[in-house]
This record gives C-alpha cells, structure tokens and sequence, in this order.
C-alpha cells in the first residue's frame, strides 16, 4: 500500500509540473486535446449549409474546399472549460500527507483478506 501511495504521490507531483510548463507557455488546452482535434477537423467533410426550409425540412448543402472549410472556426470556445489546462492543474494541486505508522491506525472491526498461496502464479 505505501508502494503505490507512494508512486501516486510522485505521479501527482509530475503531471502538475508538466501542467505549470504548459500554463507558463501561454497554453489554454492540452497538446493531446489540440492534436484530437486537429486530427479529426482533417477527415471531416467541409460543407456549409447554404438554404434551410423548416416547413418542408430542406437542406440546401454546398462542399467546400479544404482551404474554406474549418480554417476560420474558433473552436476553443466550444469546448468544455474542464478541458483546459488550469482545470487540469487544479487536480494535481493536492498535498499528500505522509502515511502515518500503523500503530496510529484506527483499530479494524471488519473482515480481514488473506491471499490463497495455491492461486499464486509461477514465475
């Protein structure tokens, strides 16, 4: 247990560094977030839609070059501010007390669980 508490500790302690640099950068959102997104604005197809009829449910649909399509569109805005790097920075913003020794443990009254030394596998 105080392995892997240990490990998370210093997982926690990493990724809130890594996100200190990208905020310091000027970042708003993370760099895989931005290469999703660049990923999948390449195979979208470009269409704008040039007439609408409600009454008749008509859609008039021109494809548009790759030039003309999603180059202008701002797309930060439609994305979910727990997306952005500071949301993310604020997860890893937690201290982690130490773990204390186990004769400061409260008493347990539940079951215990003991591993079954048959199940164990060969190395």
């Amino acid at each position: 247990m105080r392995a892997t508490y240990e490990r998370l500790q210093q997982l926690f302690i990493r990724k809130g560094r890594e996100a200190m640099a990208q905020i310091s950068a000027g970042q708003e959102f993370s760099q895989h977030l931005i290469r999703s997104i660049e990923k999948l604005r390449k195979s979208l197809p470009n269409m704008r839609v040039t007439h609408h009829d409600r009454q008749s449910e008509v859609f008039s649909v021109d494809e548009l070059e790759e030039t003309e399509g999603y180059a202008g569109l701002e797309w930060g805005r439609y994305v979910d501010p727990v997306y952005k790097i500071q949301s993310v920075f604020s997860v890893y913003w937690v201290e982690f007390p130490p773990i204390p020794d186990e004769q400061y443990w409260p008493q347990w009254h539940g079951a215990i669980v003991r591993h079954n030394p048959s199940m164990r596998r060969k190395k």
